[in-house]
């Protein structure tokens, strides 16, 4: 493994985001997703250009609150997914109200 040389310049822009126009960054305030390497306080990158796909981690609203989770599709129903066994998955009701911010690609986090 090697690091990059000090007087090359990394343009983060290039390696984290494919859509410019449609990408913005949240700040995660939760543990549920932990199991998969996302923690209260990182930085995510969301991508709206994207199309939301059955496995994908997405910000959404629901239930009167923005969430990150795992989307669940199955037979015309949707489940929002934690990856923390401590947390419950969303249960959405067929008429339920869900807008989906965009899909996550990518999380900063700080190492100490």
């Amino acid at each position: 493994m090697s690091a990059a040389s000090a007087d090359g310049r990394l343009d983060l822009n290039e390696h984290l985001v494919a859509h410019r126009e449609s990408t913005f960054l949240i700040r995660v305030r939760s543990d549920s997703m932990s199991c998969v390497g996302i923690r209260d306080g990182d930085l995510l990158v969301v991508d709206r250009a994207l199309d939301p796909g059955d496995g994908d981690l997405v910000v959404a609203e629901a239930e009167g609150g923005l969430t990150l989770k795992r989307l669940y599709r199955r037979n015309g129903h949707v489940r929002l997914l934690p990856e923390n066994p401590c947390q419950h998955p969303t249960e959405l009701a067929d008429d339920a109200d869900l807008s989906i911010w965009g899909v996550a690609t990518s999380v900063v986090h700080r190492l100490r």
